[in-house]
């Protein structure tokens, strides 16, 4: 079971491309991590932030003079944070992506808290095992700079940035990055933007998906009034639909049969069929971000005998093809 502190798979994901584009063989970094694979397949999971931690102390050990938090924001795009990237791609401006961001970040973590301070300035504060380490507040407050310049289609610079902690690396890489130079070992970690950046719009949005996108984000929030059996039953398809797994070996793993748990969603308003095919439509937005995997290998991850299956059920929840949401929002 994972417990506090955690992180989005999809963030360590990318730390171990940043692994390998390092020369660090992904087995090591696993290892280090005592992850498996398959604890990487969904990208709406969460895994430990000692992971994330174990994979950047193995790569310094190797590479000990690199900006860490720099490479990874280099790779670091809205797919990498599962349906929390789609809903901030699917806003109308920059400030509109970074208040869904701020309302939605226990989505990604909670080992950090990202505030608004006042209407241009953000503050990200971080849990305990964070403090003495850099890179992982350069990605949390860097992450914003570069999916908020993807979004906008254009390189805009902050304002201001500061970080708490000393540069790690060459200061000059985060100048480059960023465009201006950070203000190290300052009293907190922020982040300024120009009133007429936040009003920068976004580029290609696709706006008829938010709504979905934000009722799926609504259910992950802590206190939200889902009844438990459907967020139970969510929880059980997103860990089995790789494995084909049939509608009584999942209310088996409920602790009931398939009569029952169809009984009782039907008691709550909704039936199986309705929870599997929202569950897949979060999923399979989340699995296309990712572009190192085929369709193919995403409609097996979705539980799809067949391809084909999965580009109709797709259109059906979007308008348009695998292939061509990805290629629209690459």
């Amino acid at each position: 079971m994972v417990t506090a502190p955690s992180l989005l798979t999809g963030v360590v994901e990318g730390l171990l491309q940043v692994g390998g584009k390092l020369g660090i063989e992904r087995r090591r970094l696993l290892a280090a991590a005592r992850l498996d694979e398959s604890e990487l397949l969904d990208r709406d999971a969460r895994v430990p932030i000692r992971c994330q931690l174990a994979i950047a102390e193995e790569i310094l050990a190797a590479r000990p003079r690199v900006n860490l938090g720099l490479i990874l924001l280099e790779r670091m795009q809205p797919g990498m944070l599962g349906a929390l990237g789609y809903a901030l791609v699917s806003s109308r401006t920059l400030r509109q992506a970074l208040a869904t961001f701020t309302r939605y970040q226990q989505f990604l973590t909670d080992a950090m808290s990202w505030r608004w301070r006042d209407a241009q300035t953000l503050t990200v504060e971080v849990c305990d095992e964070l403090v003495p380490i850099g890179h992982p507040v350069e990605v949390g407050i860097g992450m914003l700079v570069v999916i908020g310049r993807t979004l906008a289609g254009v390189r805009w610079v902050p304002r201001g940035l500061s970080f708490r902690h000393a540069p790690r690396g060459d200061p000059r890489e985060h100048e480059a990055l960023f465009g201006i130079q950070p203000r190290f070992e300052a009293d907190s970690n922020t982040l300024e933007i120009d009133a007429s950046t936040l009003q920068l719009p976004i580029t290609g949005a696709p706006f008829e998906l938010r709504a979905p996108l934000l009722s799926f984000l609504e259910d992950q929030l802590p206190g939200h009034s889902e009844p438990e059996l459907v967020s139970q039953l969510r929880a059980a398809l997103r860990r089995e639909l790789a494995h084909g797994t049939s509608k009584t070996a999942i209310a088996r793993s409920l602790g009931m049969s398939a009569r029952t748990l169809a009984r009782r969603l039907e008691a709550i308003g909704t039936t199986y069929g309705s929870v599997l095919d929202d569950t897949r439509r979060a999923l399979a937005l989340a699995l296309l971000g990712d572009r190192q995997l085929a369709i193919y290998e995403i409609a097996f991850l979705l539980g799809y005998g067949e391809p084909s299956t999965f580009h109709r059920a797709f259109r059906r929840w979007t308008g348009e093809t695998p292939d061509a949401w990805r290629r629209s929002r690459a």
